[in-house]
């Protein structure tokens, strides 16, 4: 049969530790005071035995004898001083980090009281960060390409140094849901998908060049059909090396990745992007092996897209403004919504 003692809890509460850290903060302090009354007294006898040695230094008859016996006592009490001067540091820092900790915990226990928030969902917690992206997605043939980018370079903004290059490696990762139990028949819900892309340098991928954005896209908002823009939500987080071998560790899969090679243009709020995309191939035959970059196809894509927040999206002067700019780059280039669902 177990028998408690006086150190065991009698029964557990919400704010049983707070009590004992309270407890222990107020016999510190009783320590404290203690000791600062005996650091007290030792300065008493420091200033009586530095008056004793200098009457036995002037003194017409001193005794060599007596001069050491005082040397020896008054060292020890200077040693038994530096002693006492840390113990109080000690037990400064000691109640220092007991008055943080009854802090942190009275704070816990106003979150105890607290009432507990709902679980949202990951789609509600994309759509609670208020962040999306207005896009209007197209492409135009490598032949007309250069013409598309001069056409770019007089209605956009003027930048020093010409358009922005930009040269990008994504990967897209996929969880899927798991398999019902004993059927092998995936249960309900949507896969998520997960985007992670860094520049690259020189046309070459170096693990060390520069680090990951890991990107969540959320789904594409069609509206109406006389919006022509599409809405989806959107964050970006900036991350460290290990964020694919990361997102593996928690079941997602990769779908594919792709090299995109490209300008970039900006008009106000907007952006425009015109990029070549390439698959990679990579040549196991060859120690070490060597990646190569072959197109997707014989065209760049053009992307129209402002990036605002879920309040502004209500907004139709956004939409015109872009519906404008997009009518300025035809017959180039057509930019309108494209339903993902009708995809071939």
């Amino acid at each position: 049969m177990y028998v408690g003692t006086e150190r065991d809890p009698p029964a557990i509460g919400e704010n049983w530790c707070l009590k004992r850290v309270r407890a222990v903060k107020e016999k510190l302090k009783a320590k404290s005071n203690s000791l600062q009354s005996d650091a007290e007294w030792l300065l008493d006898r420091l200033s009586q035995s530095s008056r004793i040695g200098f009457l036995l230094h002037y003194s017409t008859s001193r005794n060599d004898f007596s001069i050491a016996d005082w040397e020896n006592s008054h060292k020890k009490l200077l040693a038994i001083k530096e002693t006492v001067e840390e113990m109080q540091f000690t037990f400064k820092k000691m109640l220092q980090s007991l008055d943080m900790l009854e802090k942190r915990m009275e704070r816990l226990e106003e979150w105890k009281n607290e009432p507990a928030a709902e679980a949202l969902s990951f789609d509600e917690f994309v759509a609670s960060c208020n962040a999306c992206e207005v896009r209007q997605p197209g492409s135009v043939v490598d032949s007309s390409r250069d013409v598309l980018i001069h056409r770019l370079q007089g209605l956009c903004d003027s930048v020093a140094g010409g358009p922005e290059f930009f040269h990008e490696h994504e990967m897209v990762y996929t969880l899927y849901p798991p398999m019902a139990s004993n059927s092998g028949i995936p249960s309900a819900g949507q896969p998520l998908s997960m985007r992670i892309r860094r520049a690259l340098s020189g046309g070459s991928i170096d693990p060390n060049n520069t680090p990951w954005i890991l990107r969540y896209v959320g789904n594409p908002e069609m509206g109406d059909q006389k919006r022509a823009t599409v809405i989806r939500n959107c964050i970006d987080v900036p991350c460290s090396q290990n964020i694919g071998e990361f997102l593996r560790e928690l079941g997602f899969q990769v779908e594919y990745e792709y090299v995109a090679k490209g300008h970039m243009f900006r008009k106000g709020r907007m952006k425009i992007t015109v990029a070549k995309q390439y698959r990679m191939l990579t040549t196991q035959n060859k120690n070490p092996p060597e990646t190569t970059f072959e197109p997707i196809s014989g065209s760049h894509l053009v992307e129209l897209s402002v990036a605002t927040s879920r309040a502004h999206t209500v907004e139709s002067v956004l939409g015109e403004d872009m519906r404008a700019f997009a009518e300025q780059l035809k017959p180039l280039v057509h930019l309108g919504k494209i339903d993902p669902r009708r995809a071939p």
